[in-house]
């Protein structure tokens, strides 16, 4: 018997109205609890080392694990403590390396931002062409207004702290991201009735006062037959200011995100649960439909220990509540525990749910599919979802390191030798009087010499020396520092411990850097399509009219690109990110490998440094950026002639004109994919452009011509000369 034979029995037999929301939050918080109660051992183990590695990460390291307060604790909190028994001169100095190696390995595989590509699924399809460009097109949008450039990093600090990264992508309207008018359409009736004889049918005149009308055909007087011809016409009777949309993506790791542990892949998760402490004031405002419920819920999981912010752990704010969004697959549905239960959640909610909790109280519940929106990384050398941190491996040195730092300065401290005095003597009270003064002499008390001279009466303590191996363990502990997360010199400009320093091995060292990170960049480079990939689908089911945004076309020119609905009809292939096979560069690299192009004196190399379109990158690989390109501006003109004409405004050419430059910026617009978009859908823009084109060609031919016409004279009179 199927599901739904089953769910219509069931029906059927109880005759109960549908189940309300409310019931039917307090079953998703049932499993809510049951769920995070029975991971609850494994989570602890995970948020303690959490929570150690982003402390380490703020320079909080002398910190104990405190099995009574179930938390980390600052040992310099306990110095204050009236039982304490630590005294300040016990507590070690921090020298946080630990940030400075982790921020070297972030540096490094962030240095270049992956774009994301879109292949068409079929590439002799017109149709799955322009979807991959809209695709594509879209994510460059989602891109730019989620700030890659700084959630990109945000990705790889989680990975450095916890045990996965995950990505949320969901839609949001609102008027923070500006408004468009939209038009209100209202239906319209206009009358226009047709009068007939009752008799003959015939068309006759509207009634008189009496209500009768004559007949011109048959000459009867009678009231009319009426027949309505309204007419319905849809007018724009005002506008509406309707807030614009955007995708938003939010990056997250186990911290706030909890999932079942021991498992490979994220289709085999029953569900996700995050959890994050947000203002009371914030909530309320999110969630008007229970503001008046809301409050700072006495309600906190046992986890939110570890997401208050370190060194004020004991104080929790009072303004604050949990908001917890649980989502739920089909096969989450079988948690619930009762099979009744189950087949009301599969008919109300098929491809799963979300459900929002502020403390205990529902604030919303609707159908949502969790792998639609979730991303969750993948670590190749990893069993599990859940990988070993980055940071963990850095630990040991950190503490390593401090313990050295600290012993040196305490021996640098006691370096000056202590001297001890006879009080028979010397008297003390008397020299502490008196000035120092090079050479001084200081007048002795008298003493027995029978009992020795004075030297018997001073003794000076040899002072503490730091031993050969402590400087052999320094070099070691730095070694291991730089091979454990792969963080070498050569890829931050440090100095390379224990080698000859030439520059093969620094060049040697940076290859090795390399080889290491890329294993977490393969990371970063398949995780993040699937990121774009569903972002830009849940952005385009969303997208309720063509969209256009502005994007930088040079130094100084700017175009519209345009994604319009009618392009989303075809099918995306492979979602890639750009080089993917390739680990990033640096821009000091890049300079590097254009100064050695530069030398090869090669013309092919040689024309594509002097080609225009390449004028504004040649500038700032050279280091100066104000430097003046022959072409340059001839370049940003032609561009600005070429949206001119993409708005239909015909453009003729000037005489000054660089007509080589020109050409080239011109024909290279007309064959970028741009352009041959523009062929299909606007062919006579396109051919405008064809025009403009021509018209440099022949300008360019003339001036050629004239040139060699001057020369020609020249020529004749060496030759007779």
């Amino acid at each position: 018997m199927s599901i739904e034979q089953q769910l219509s029995m069931f029906e059927e037999d109880l005759n109960e109205p549908e189940m309300s929301q409310e019931d039917m939050g307090n079953v998703v918080l049932d499993v809510y609890k049951r769920v995070s109660e029975k991971e609850q051992s494994v989570r602890n183990f995970h948020l303690i080392e959490i929570k150690k590695l982003i402390s380490y990460w703020e320079g909080f390291q002398n910190i104990f694990w405190d099995s009574e307060a179930r938390d980390w604790r600052l040992v310099e909190s306990e110095i204050y403590s009236s039982e304490s028994k630590i005294t300040s001169r016990k507590l070690k100095k921090v020298f946080n390396v630990f940030k400075a190696i982790c921020e070297s390995v972030i540096a490094a595989i962030s240095v270049d931002v992956p774009h994301t590509i879109f292949s068409p699924e079929d590439a002799d399809n017109p149709d799955d062409i322009e979807t991959s460009k809209a695709y594509s097109n879209g994510a460059d949008y989602i891109e730019k207004h989620n700030d890659l450039a700084i959630l990109f990093p945000r990705a790889l600090f989680t990975l450095v702290t916890q045990h996965f990264v995950a990505a949320y992508s969901y839609y949001r309207e609102s008027k923070d991201y500006g408004t468009i008018k939209e038009p209100v359409k209202q239906t319209m009736s206009y009358p226009n009735n047709e009068y007939r004889c009752p008799s003959c049918m015939g068309e006759v005149s509207e009634p008189d006062e009496m209500g009768l009308s004559e007949c011109p055909h048959c000459q009867q007087l009678s009231p009319p037959e009426v027949i309505d011809n309204s007419e319905f016409v849809e007018e724009v009777v005002g506008y509406d200011e309707v807030p614009k949309g955007r995708e938003v993506i939010e990056i997250y790791g186990d911290l706030n995100v909890k999932i079942p542990s021991g498992l490979m892949k994220q289709e085999c998760i029953p569900y996700l649960i995050l959890e994050k402490e947000e203002h009371v004031a914030y909530l309320k405002d999110k969630y008007p439909q229970i503001k008046d419920q809301i409050m700072a819920s006495d309600y906190m999981p046992d986890e939110t220990w570890a997401r208050r912010l370190y060194p004020y752990a004991d104080s929790v704010s009072l303004d604050q509540a949990t908001e917890a969004h649980i989502w739920l697959r089909p096969s989450g549905y079988n948690l619930i525990g009762d099979d009744n239960l189950e087949l009301i959640f599969r008919d109300k909610y098929p491809k799963g749910l979300r459900a929002v909790f502020v403390g205990q109280i529902l604030a919303e519940i609707r159908e949502e599919e969790l792998d639609k929106h979730w991303t969750i990384s993948y670590c190749p050398t990893s069993n599990y979802l859940h990988q070993q941190p980055i940071g963990r491996a850095i630990v040991p040195v950190q503490d390593a390191k401090n313990t050295i730092l600290n012993l040196e300065e305490e021996t640098v401290k006691h370096g000056i030798s202590e001297t001890f005095a006879d009080p028979r003597v010397l008297d003390f009270d008397a020299y502490a009087k008196s000035e120092a003064a090079p050479g001084g002499v200081y007048p002795l008390r008298p003493f027995d010499v029978t009992e020795g001279g004075v030297n018997n009466r001073f003794y000076e303590r040899k002072p503490a020396t730091l031993g050969r191996e402590v400087e052999v363990y320094n070099s070691e502990i730095d070694q291991l520092g730089q091979f454990i997360p792969g963080a070498f010199p050569s890829i931050y400009g440090g100095v390379i411990e224990g080698g000859s320093k030439t520059g093969k091995e620094y060049e040697i060292s940076r290859a090795q850097a390399l080889q290491r990170l890329s294993l977490i960049w393969k990371i970063i480079v398949v995780w993040w399509p699937h990121v774009m990939k569903k972002a830009c689908d849940d952005f385009f089911a969303n997208l309720k009219r063509d969209l256009s945004y502005t994007k930088q076309n040079g130094k100084n020119s700017f175009m519209n690109v345009w994604i319009k609905k009618e392009s989303l009809s075809g099918a995306i292939g492979d979602v890639y990110v750009e080089s993917s096979a390739e680990f990033p560069i640096s821009w000091n690299q890049k300079q590097d490998r254009f100064m050695n192009l530069l030398s090869l004196g090669s013309p092919m190399v040689d024309s594509a440094i002097s080609d225009p379109d390449n004028s504004d990158l040649v500038k700032r690989l050279v280091g100066f950026p104000e430097m003046s390109v022959p072409g340059a501006e001839d370049r940003q003109k032609q561009l600005i002639e070429i949206q001119m004409m993409l708005s239909g405004n015909p453009v003729q050419i000037d005489p000054f004109d660089d007509n080589t430059a020109h050409t080239e910026v011109t024909r290279n617009f007309l064959i970028s994919a741009q352009g041959m978009a523009l062929k299909n859908e606007n062919p006579e823009i396109y051919q405008m452009i064809v025009q403009h084109w021509q018209q440099h060609s022949q300008m360019m031919q003339q001036q050629q011509m004239q040139e060699m016409q001057m020369q020609q004279p020249q020529v004749q009179g060496e030759q007779n000369a």
